[in-house]
């Protein structure tokens, strides 16, 4: 029993290191490398690239081994940010999947509700819905913070799952049409352009990156959300841990939250994508951290 459970491990850790070496290596800024690097340089980065292949195949063919059964009965609340690749978004869910858990919703934040132009809009908006609703939004915060415990408050909890309550229904209502959010379905089925809903709130959320954001927006939607929700995990790839957005909400402190919020990058590879649900897996207990490819806590959480 121990060889069969040390042996999916070991492959992760594999799988991960190798995409480790591709994310920090040459390969970090391809844009020169067809200029400037010697032939010996290139056929380095072909070797990484093959071995980046390989180890994606046995992250993909291992990790149900490692975290099957790990989010058993869990709930998980996927919220895509503009510019998220569907194909990521995808592949993260069938891994949740994969791992026993339940995506209750998947949700996406628009253009309009990131753009600093509509910061006057979106202020308002968590204004009137702090007065309207009951604990949902904490009025003395700012504006992002506040947009972020909207965001958690529509689609998440801190305790257990279950049907959402008249004021979450209200909130995503709400936010569905002021156009700052938009439905993509859930697990029953609903698409988008039907009335906003969920069927189940969920414990922990994954908030996946995609176009920049401003850092101060991002904070503030992250920091919020994080205390409307057990958990929150934000992914996103390897150039944006390395210099994007996912490296400057690093840099952010989040105060109370850290601990209820998880960052990993790489999310566009197989290594990736099963450290993320890993991250998960560990926020069910909490502890927060950063992990991946340029993440301070390792490739991922693997205890």
């Amino acid at each position: 029993m121990i060889r069969r459970a040390l042996v999916p491990l070991i492959g992760i850790c594999a799988a991960l290191g190798v995409g480790i070496a591709l994310g920090g290596g040459p390969l970090s800024d391809r844009g020169d490398a067809s200029t400037t690097a010697s032939a010996g340089a290139r056929r380095a980065d072909a070797v990484l690239v093959a071995q980046a292949k390989a180890g994606d195949k046995l992250a993909a063919a291992t990790a149900p081994t490692l975290y099957a059964g790990k989010l058993a009965h869990q709930q998980v609340a996927i919220v895509a940010m503009p510019g998220a690749p569907a194909a990521v978004i995808e592949a993260l869910a069938g891994q949740v999947t994969a791992a026993g858990g339940v995506v209750a919703s998947t949700t996406q934040v628009t253009r309009s509700a990131i753009d600093p132009d509509s910061k006057a809009m979106v202020d308002t908006l968590g204004s009137q819905l702090a007065g309207q609703t009951h604990g949902l939004v904490d009025a003395v915060q700012p504006t992002y913070v506040r947009f972020g415990q909207l965001v958690g408050s529509s689609i998440a909890t801190t305790t257990t799952a279950g049907a959402p309550s008249a004021d979450q229904a209200t909130a995503l209502a709400t936010l569905a049409e002021s156009k700052l959010m938009a439905l993509n379905g859930t697990q029953t089925g609903a698409q988008a352009g039907t009335r906003a809903s969920v069927q189940s709130t969920a414990p922990l959320v994954l908030l996946v990156l995609g176009d920049h954001v401003d850092p101060t927006i991002l904070a503030g939607l992250v920091q919020g959300a994080a205390t409307r929700a057990h958990g929150v995990v934000v992914s996103g790839s390897t150039g944006s841990g390395l210099r994007g957005d996912l490296k400057r909400l690093r840099a952010v402190n989040l105060g109370a939250q850290a601990k209820a919020v998880a960052t990993v990058d790489g999310d566009e590879r197989n290594s990736g994508q099963v450290a993320t649900i890993l991250a998960l897996v560990h926020q069910i207990a909490g502890g927060g951290g950063a992990y991946g490819a340029s993440g301070i806590d390792g490739v991922a959480p693997l205890s």
